[in-house]
């Protein structure tokens, strides 16, 4: 079994996609769990608040990441003289 997700258009393994879904679900259960308060053997666990700056503090490296990598794998299948002359958005 392999740790990485493929990647749906070049089937191949996929480390920043990978990266960029666990952030993705990190930040998920961050937000489902905002607030609530979990008692264990007497102690209590507090799941905190969730505002805009933690989200994207946790969304924007990995998913930023994830375009970088998916643009700079376009620009590999260009040639170079290509690559200078196309606009690749």
């Amino acid at each position: 079994m392999k740790l990485w997700l493929k990647h749906p258009q070049t089937g191949q393994y996929s480390v920043t996609l990978s990266f960029a879904a666990g952030g993705f679900l990190a930040a998920l259960g961050k937000f489902l769990l905002n607030g609530v308060t979990f008692t264990i053997a007497g102690k209590a666990i507090s799941c905190g608040s969730v505002d805009a700056a933690l989200l994207g503090a946790m969304l924007l490296p990995t998913l930023g990441s994830y375009v970088t990598r998916t643009y700079i794998d376009k620009a590999k299948e260009i040639p170079p003289e290509e690559f200078l002359r196309t606009k690749l958005y």
